[in-house]
């Protein structure tokens, strides 16, 4: 992975990526939902099950939940445009909007919106069912690289996304129960844009421009290493800390999880990113192989835990009866998973950073979910976060494995009544 722009071109709702890639990123409609009625829940999680059980055959896919500021204020001073002034109802009229202006000052402190994503790719330089073509591809991206070096950089053919408007249909035909929605050019710079300017102020406008003239404006941030578990993002005026945050284990039991749901009702804004694989039939993310040669491994320790009693290889027995419970799912053909999945804070101070972190560390605990600080990887963590990045074997650690039922116990793509 590389710490720079691998953005090439973008186009609605297409990315192409420096190596050849290309990723079809949309906007998912939240269901709404009522938070305590658990039927509806349920039809929610059959849902996005089924239809991202039939994008199976692209390999990868990603899910991003990103915190967007509602310019209420803004709003409101527009609004005050709008009244006639020197009329009969105009103190009235100005007066409650100076109200309303001080009452969400005063009573809310995050006036944020949260919208998800899906990103899909279409095509990747990494993975191909025909050799040949994979080795073509392989040539491609280094003869790309090579020009590079020599201070020449090829130019993306000016109608590239016309190759890939079927494709993109068709996944737009295939998830069209999940009500998504493509995302037009301009948006989609700034989306890739955000990741950079995470927790300040900027103006939409301005920001757009620079990305029309240039995509490799897209992460033009200084980013140095912060105190404690952060980076410090510096725009210009604008600065803020930012912490990537892993999560490193799942609970056993994962039913009636609501991870996602209990994220965004956290109280600040959580940006949210999960990177998904599915499970191949052989190699490095054959998820059957991996379960298989483990419960090889733990054989005899089980053995001679059930033999002595031993009740501090407890642990060892729960291993081997998830193996066990892994590798059914697998015979049985239902869909298993490696994912990755980060959460991000900010804050304008380490201070205020730290006291986010130890909600969210403490309100996870009570559902069982284990995060880590990463402090050496904040850097890794923070690129690997952008919704151009794929899964990979890199740091292992942090990857979790499931079945992808298992996964959308999370309850994606929901808001409250």
């Amino acid at each position: 992975m590389e710490l720079t722009n691998n953005i090439w071109a973008i186009e609605d709702s297409l990315i192409l990526l420096k190596d050849g890639s290309v990723l079809a990123v949309f906007e998912v409609e939240p269901q709404i939902i009522n938070t305590i009625e658990d039927g509806e829940k349920e039809e929610s999680k059959d849902l996005v099950f089924n239809y991202l059980s039939s994008i199976a055959d692209y390999g990868d896919f990603g899910i991003y939940t990103f915190n967007f500021d509602l310019e209420l204020a803004k709003k409101i001073e527009l609004l005050s445009h709008d009244i006639e002034q020197g009329v009969g109802t105009s103190p009235l009229a100005n007066y409650v909007i100076s109200n309303l202006a001080e009452r969400l000052e005063e009573e809310v402190t995050y006036l944020m919106e949260s919208k998800d994503y899906l990103v899909v790719p279409l095509k990747s330089v990494n993975v191909s069912s025909d050799f040949k073509v994979t080795v073509k591809q392989s040539v491609a991206n280094f003869r790309k690289s090579v020009m590079k070096m020599v201070g020449f950089e090829e130019l993306p053919k000016v109608d590239w996304a016309k190759e890939w408007q079927d494709q993109k249909e068709l996944i737009q035909t295939k998830l069209h129960a999940l009500n998504i929605q493509e995302v037009v050019k301009e948006d989609l710079m700034l989306l890739n844009r955000i990741h950079f300017l995470n927790g300040q102020y900027y103006d939409k406008d301005s920001e757009i421009i620079a990305l029309q003239n240039s995509i490799e404006n897209v992460d033009e941030t200084i980013i140095e290493i912060g105190s404690g578990n952060a980076l410090k993002l510096v725009n210009g005026e604008e600065e803020s800390y930012v912490a990537t945050i892993p999560v490193y284990g799942y609970p056993k039991n994962v039913s009636y999880l609501h991870l996602e749901e209990e994220i965004k009702n956290i109280g600040f804004p959580v940006n949210t990113g999960l990177k998904v694989k599915f499970s191949t039939k052989s190699g490095f993310y054959s998820l059957s192989t991996r379960a298989r040669n483990k419960r090889k491994n733990l054989g005899n320790t089980v053995t001679e835990t059930a033999e002595n009693d031993d009740v501090q290889k407890i642990e060892v027995l729960e291993s081997y009866e998830l193996l066990e419970d892994f590798q059914e799912k697998s015979d049985n053909n239902e869909p298993m998973v490696t994912f990755l999945h980060l959460l991000e804070i900010t804050g304008d101070s380490i201070e205020e950073l730290n006291v986010k972190y130890d909600i969210l560390a403490s309100k996870l605990k009570d559902l069982e979910v284990e995060i880590v600080k990463a402090v050496a990887d904040q850097i890794y963590l923070f690129y690997k976060f952008r919704m151009t990045e794929l899964i990979d074997g890199d740091r292992e650690g942090y990857l979790q494995y499931s079945s992808l039922r298992g996964l959308c116990e999370n309850l994606f793509f929901t808001k409250k009544k």
